[in-house]
């Protein structure tokens, strides 16, 4: 795969990176809340995964989809960023964030 490394790259990387980081945080988050009420670690981890870990998934899909079609356009594109705004503002217009 001859991908160039550039700033456009770079870019995508650390994005990615940071959704993944993110989606870490909240799983965490949550699963600290419902060990306190379920007091068992693995019936925690059951339920984190058939409740929170599937509609993060979800979301992540949609939100992965609009940034990775974004950035291809922009690695196939003669004036990177020029598409930028789409990733950002999919979102926000249909009041997801």
């Amino acid at each position: 795969m001859k991908i160039p490394l550039d700033f456009v790259t770079i870019t995508i990387a650390a994005i990615t990176i940071g959704i993944a980081v993110d989606d870490c945080i909240h799983y965490l988050y949550r699963y600290k809340a419902e060990l306190v009420r379920l007091k068992d670690p693995i019936a925690t981890m059951h339920y984190c995964h058939n409740n929170i870990a599937q509609g993060g998934v979800l979301y992540d899909i949609d939100d992965h989809r609009r940034f990775f079609d974004s950035a291809v356009v922009e690695l196939h594109s003669d004036h990177p960023l020029r598409h930028a705004d789409r990733c950002s503002d999919d979102g926000r217009v249909a009041g997801r964030r």
